[in-house]
C-alpha cells in the first residue's frame, strides 16, 4: 500500500498595491486607502462649490432685494399703483351697491310707507 502525501495548497498572491509614481505618497510611492479617500472627498467638495456657488449667490441676491432688473422693478411699482386704484374703485362699488339695495327696498314698499321713510318729509297725522 502506498501512502500519498496531500497536495499542498497553492498560495494566493496578494494584489499589488496601487503605485502612483508622480505623487510619491506613503512609503515607496504607494497610495493608501486613507489618502485616496481624502482625495475623493476634496474633489467632491470642490465640485460642490462649483455647482452650488452660483445657486447660493442667486439666493443671496434675492434676499438682498437686488434679484430683478430695473425694468421689472418699475413694472412691479406700476402694478402696485394700479392695485391702489382698484382698491379705491372697489370701495366705491360697494358703496353704490348699498345704495341700490336701499333704493330697491324702498321701491318694494307701498307708497304710503315710502313717504314715511323719506327724509325731510313730514307725515300727516
Amino acid at each position: 500500500m502506498m501512502v500519498q502525501d496531500p497536495i499542498p495548497p497553492v498560495p494566493i498572491p496578494e494584489p499589488p498595491p496601487v503605485i502612483i509614481h508622480d505623487i510619491g505618497v506613503g512609503t515607496g510611492g504607494v497610495v493608501t486607502e486613507e489618502v485616496l479617500f481624502a482625495i475623493v472627498v476634496i474633489c467632491m467638495l470642490i465640485g460642490a462649490v462649483f455647482i452650488l456657488g452660483p445657486i447660493a449667490r442667486a439666493i443671496a441676491r434675492r434676499l438682498e432685494g437686488r434679484g430683478g432688473d430695473a425694468a421689472l422693478q418699475e413694472e412691479v411699482a406700476g402694478l402696485r399703483d394700479r392695485m391702489g386704484e382698484v382698491d379705491h374703485l372697489r370701495e366705491r362699488m360697494l358703496e353704490l351697491e348699498e345704495r341700490v339695495d336701499f333704493a330697491e327696498r324702498l321701491l318694494a314698499r307701498p307708497a304710503d310707507a315710502r313717504a314715511a321713510m323719506l327724509p325731510g318729509r313730514e307725515q300727516d297725522r
